[in-house]
């Protein structure tokens, strides 16, 4: 079937003359990368430039269908056509080696079309169709495994591509063919939408970095891991609803995705890095407006939100329990935030930058109501010009990271309010919490690391109790 894509032309006999382009492309091609020509005419443009340049495909092109045994695929190809560089759709179905790969990656410039379903390959190679602007469509193996780093880099006439189920794992490559940071499917220009399939369990960093046209992914239960900035400058994309199964979002990982209104972040426990040389996970994503990071998640990372210009509402869970530097700094119409931490989570700095504090904007801080105070007389969350409680409510996690003081409500609590309660951190840091007040205390879950202390003056129950103890692992410099 024919296609004809955005960057391609349908050209008549004789190879026109071209002059420079209004942008001063001497080729006059601008960003063309297949032309079409009427049966028999191929030779007279590939003689002249900039026609030359491009891939130039002869009538109706050509079309071979195989099935191969490893080592034999140029034989066969052979068998239909006189060079391999004749090709333009390619079926291949059997079994290929790497003198294959190299046949269909070095040998074929002038492939529009692949169908792959056939072949027995469980991985598609490294860079195995890095740039090749004329690829049109590709259908992958059905039995692939793994998608190398860089395998459909610079594929900018991709639209869509059906990712089957078996795949496991989208890779990046540091560096290939000059180019660094190549993720899988790194800037597919044209590429509109992505199905990850349910055996997908990792999304390597830089996978879909740059994919400009992309408008949605839908996320698979079951993934497990998205990598750095997996979908740095995804500049369509409209919305997000992360799975369950994925605990932590890292660096960039969204960045610059400017069209990006909605974002669901299901079992999510951490976004970002404390480092501020790293970009923040949704930083610059300006179409955002509200924000609600969900009960589970335990730290946002310096510049998690940073850039985000047009965010007014930020709501931050009880399981809060700290955050790096100004993760939302940048965010000059934000007016309001609500905690629902009862215990104040530790600040880097500041949620926004000073200059953003000082701009003539009334900033409301809701809290809980029994630790009101704690927030007023803590660094950075002090720096609110308001900060209001949230009526009748009372937080589902109490998590202690640091020194903390915890005073019950004197009117007391709900007889039904049962919190879950985690003192101490995975790592050698020390937590205690001094607990005062009258009364019962009754808790859902009760967890301490044997690092951390517990000054109790109440009396206190819980459903469960755990004593963690955290072992860091230590990896010899013999490996």
């Amino acid at each position: 079937m024919m296609l004809f894509p955005l960057h391609c032309l349908d050209l008549h006999v004789t190879p026109p003359t071209l002059l420079s382009s209004t942008s001063g492309s001497s080729s006059g091609l601008g960003n063309i990368s297949i032309v079409y020509v009427p049966a028999g005419c191929s030779a007279a443009y590939k003689a002249v430039y900039p026609w030359s340049s491009k891939v130039i495909v002869d009538g109706s092109g050509v079309a071979v269908n195989v099935t191969v045994t490893p080592g034999m695929l140029g034989e066969e190809i052979l068998k239909q056509t006189g060079y391999l560089s004749d090709v333009n759709y390619l079926t291949v179905s059997g079994s290929v080696n790497d003198v294959d790969i190299n046949n269909i990656k070095n040998s074929m410039p002038n492939l529009l079309t692949i169908d792959m379903s056939g072949l027995d390959m469980k991985e598609v190679p490294v860079g195995m169709f890095i740039d090749r602007k004329a690829i049109l469509s590709v259908i992958l193996p059905s039995v692939v495994e793994t998608i190398g780093g860089g395998a459909f880099c610079g594929c900018v006439n991709i639209e869509s591509i059906v990712l089957p189920e078996g795949l496991k794992s989208l890779c990046y490559e540091h560096y290939i063919d000059g180019k660094y940071d190549v993720g899988a499917f790194k800037s597919c220009t044209s590429l509109k939408s992505i199905s990850l399939p349910s055996t997908l369990e990792r999304i390597e960093d830089y996978s879909f970095s740059n994919c400009t046209a992309l408008r949605k992914v839908t996320f698979n239960k079951g993934l497990e891991y998205i990598g750095n900035n997996a979908f740095y400058y995804c500049t369509a994309l409209k919305s997000i609803v992360l799975p369950e199964t994925l605990d932590n979002l890292p660096y960039g990982v969204f960045y610059g995705c400017s069209s990006l209104e909605n974002i669901v972040l299901n079992g999510v426990k951490s976004i970002g890095f404390s480092s501020s040389s790293y970009s923040g996970a949704f930083e610059n994503c300006t179409s955002l407006k509200t924000v609600e990071i969900p009960e589970g998640v335990t730290f946002v990372g310096t510049r998690t939100f940073k850039g985000c210009t047009n965010i007014t509402e930020v709501s931050l869970p009880s399981t809060l329990a700290s955050c790096g530097e100004t993760p939302f700094g940048g965010c000059n119409k934000l007016s309001s935030v609500t905690c629902k931490a009862l215990i104040p989570p530790t600040l880097a700095s500041g949620l926004l930058t000073l200059e953003d504090m000082g701009l003539p904007l009334q900033r409301t801080l809701n809290v809980p109501e029994w630790t009101l105070n704690q927030y007023k007389l803590t660094s950075g969350w002090a720096a609110f010009s308001q900060i209001v409680s949230i009526p009748n409510f009372n937080p589902s996690s109490i998590n202690v990271t640091n020194d903390a003081v915890l005073t019950l409500p004197t009117a007391g609590l709900p007889a039904n309010y049962k919190p879950d309660m985690n003192i101490g951190l995975k790592s050698d840091t020390l937590a205690s919490l001094h607990l005062k007040g009258s009364g019962t205390f009754t808790l859902g879950n009760y967890a301490q690391y044997i690092n951390s202390q517990l000054l109790n003056e109440v009396c206190m129950t819980a459903d469960s109790v755990q004593v963690k103890m955290y072992l860091e692992k230590y990896r010899s410099s013999t490996g």
